[in-house]
């Protein structure tokens, strides 16, 4: 009986810790169509989405709001355990048809980033009324560009200093017209595809705008860049209850810097992945990983909060994340993505 418990307890505290996460992150999870078996790489099911509200909630996650989070990175809030968040991209029609009735029964808040030029004016789109009426029922509106471009595709044909330019004039065009809309000025942006760059960032900084969001994926947590805010895709079977699973079971790594920067490189270069380790991170690390795209996870050299890769990689993809992940003595993975343009080849 006596050798029983000393077995069980240890079993039972692993088992515990596996269940119960008591470890600071927030996740943003990421919508675009619902029902719409048309485009099944954007679409999600409105039985997927209330698994997902159901699995949160049987957690008892803190289900958050943008404000939230704001008040949250500003030092406003705190978090001792797991939040996370609904936004939804572009403003197509079936979120008001099919995801608003969802989220209103439920009690569930949630977001939208509006693609300006097409809302009230393509048909797969909702209308500025229905967008008026979700907000007064407490729906909370971004900017998710006035053209959806992808934006760093442009350093093809300019420099820097023009795509700033460029993109500051088509968010401002964006912003003038939600104003008008919907009688506020919009604090929140996604990137469109998000795809971004520093200068992009820059701009939004310059402009106002309190967060901004990619569709890096990962949790996050305070110390993250605002405007490198990740979030997490559910669609095809990523909209499976077994990847949340996968999805909870990650840490959010903050980084002093990485290689390479989120600026344009040509297709086909050589490339060093690496990072360095915020000395804010509390966990031991033993053990770390790169990725990139097209190639997937390789082992990594860890030196002290250096994170490398000995080999170059030669950059294949038109768009290409990269990311690093450690893990910790407390046996858990740390993870960090960002994203970097490629532009053709010479």
């Amino acid at each position: 009986m006596r050798s029983f418990s000393r077995l069980i307890i240890p079993l039972f505290i692993f088992l515990l810790a596996g269940v119960i996460s008591l470890s600071e992150k927030v996740v943003v999870f990421l919508y675009h169509r619902f029902d719409d078996a048309r485009y099944p790489s954007t679409n999600t099911y409105t039985e997927e989405l209330k698994n997902h509200v159901r699995f949160v909630r049987e957690r008892d996650y803190e289900i958050w709001t943008l404000k939230d989070l704001k008040d949250y990175l500003d030092g406003k809030r705190t978090l001792t355990g797991t939040a996370v968040l609904f936004t939804v991209d572009d403003g197509y029609l079936t979120t008001y048809t099919k995801a608003f009735p969802v989220f209103k029964s439920l009690g569930v808040p949630f977001s939208v980033f509006l693609y300006i030029e097409g809302i009230s004016k393509y048909p797969d789109y909702i209308t500025w009324d229905m967008a008026r009426e979700m907000k007064e029922w407490g729906v909370e509106f971004g900017l998710h560009s006035y053209s959806h471009e992808s934006f760093p595709s442009l350093l093809e044909e300019m420099d820097e200093e023009g795509l700033k330019k460029h993109f500051i004039e088509d968010t401002l065009k964006a912003r003038n017209i939600f104003e008008k809309e919907l009688g506020e000025k919009p604090l929140y942006y996604a990137y469109p595809y998000g795809h971004y760059t520093t200068v992009m960032r820059e701009a939004l900084e310059e402009l106002g705008f309190s967060l901004a969001f990619t569709q890096d994926v990962g949790p996050l947590k305070k110390g993250f860049d605002r405007f490198m805010l990740p979030r997490e895709p559910l669609l095809q079977d990523w909209a499976s209850l077994e990847h949340l699973e996968y999805v909870f079971n990650r840490e959010p790594l903050l980084l002093e810097r990485f290689e390479p920067v989120d600026r344009a490189i040509k297709k086909g270069s050589q490339v060093s992945v690496s990072a360095i380790v915020s000395s804010s991170n509390t966990v031991r690390f033993l053990r770390a990983q790169v990725y990139a795209t097209g190639v997937g996870w390789m082992e990594a050299e860890l030196e002290g909060r250096k994170i490398s890769h000995k080999e170059l990689l030669v950059v294949t993809a038109d768009q290409t994340r990269f990311g690093v992940r450690v893990q910790g003595e407390d046996g858990r993975w740390y993870y960090r993505f960002w994203y970097v343009p490629v532009l053709k080849s010479e």
